[in-house]
């Protein structure tokens, strides 16, 4: 993980200064997306400065596009992110629009390193119960903020997995945000192939979406498999490839591998067309 120290010279307000807390006032991790198909901490520290009249940015933490860190805040800093809820949780954001966009792989690899960092310094333990979504606090079910499944991405930071997860997704009533018809035509307009609400990616043959909880396996370069995690109800995942190893399983990409079981798993193929459309890009 690479890590910017911005904390001295980020923009901040020139008189208005952020409350204070203790180390032990903090309870949890708040995941925030920028709402922005791109960006940077100091773009978001001069909106929210300049524009919301805030006496520093947001989130003690950004992670970019690339993966790159930037530390935006010392944990004593009460950072305007979550209201009334400021002054228990630490804000991390990555920046992208998760409505249309996904994380990409940088990203998922620099959060939970960056949680072990935050562990490490805070000396706080974190369990991943304590690691929330912006959309998941009572008062911001509204938001759609990080508009990912977070129930699967806290499954991933438990397991040490950094397999992508649902996007364009509300945690609470699991549901797509955008109707996959609306998130094709932007797919469209961005050189993108849409397979209803996610992009289908070149390589891919498929989906699975996990019926009842089954394991997530590793394979070894000898082919054995270790449990990764146990998938649950609702979780997506594109398909990349089918062997006949271990009963049968397919590949889900970064070598981790779902058993094929029938009624634990369905899978699914695009059409025709969007597999040739696809070809085309």
């Amino acid at each position: 993980m690479r890590v910017i120290d911005r904390r001295r010279n980020i923009l901040r307000h020139t008189w208005k200064k952020s409350p204070q807390r203790k180390i032990s006032d903090i309870r949890g991790i708040i995941i925030h997306h920028s709402l922005t198909e791109s960006g940077s901490a100091d773009a978001f520290a001069r909106y929210h400065v300049l524009t919301n009249g805030w006496s520093q940015m947001g989130y003690t933490f950004v992670i970019n596009r690339d993966g790159l860190v930037e530390r935006c805040a010392d944990y004593s800093d009460v950072t305007p992110h979550v209201g009334d809820y400021n002054k228990h949780y630490i804000g991390i954001c990555w920046v992208g629009d998760f409505r249309k966009q996904e994380p990409t792989a940088q990203q998922y690899e620099a959060l939970p390193a960056l949680i072990t960092f935050i562990r490490k310094e805070t000396g706080l333990s974190f369990p991943v119960t304590s690691i929330l979504g912006h959309q998941e606090l009572p008062a911001y079910s509204w938001k759609q903020c990080p508009a990912l499944d977070m129930d699967s991405l806290r499954g991933n930071i438990q397991a040490g997995v950094t397999l992508p997860v649902r996007n364009n997704f509300n945690n609470d009533k699991k549901i797509a945000i955008i109707s996959p018809k609306i998130v094709e035509k932007l797919g469209s307009l961005q050189n993108k192939v849409m397979w209803d609400d996610a992009e289908l990616k070149k390589g891919q043959i498929g989906r699975i979406t996990i019926l009842k909880p089954i394991n997530l396996w590793k394979r070894d370069e000898h082919y054995n498999i270790n449990k990764a995690r146990i998938l649950q109800p609702g979780e997506v995942y594109r398909v990349y490839g089918y062997d006949d190893r271990h009963g049968g399983q397919y590949s889900v990409g970064s070598g981790y591998w779902i058993t094929k079981m029938d009624g634990y798993v369905k899978y699914e193929t695009p059409s025709k067309a969007k597999m040739e459309a696809l070809k085309k890009l």
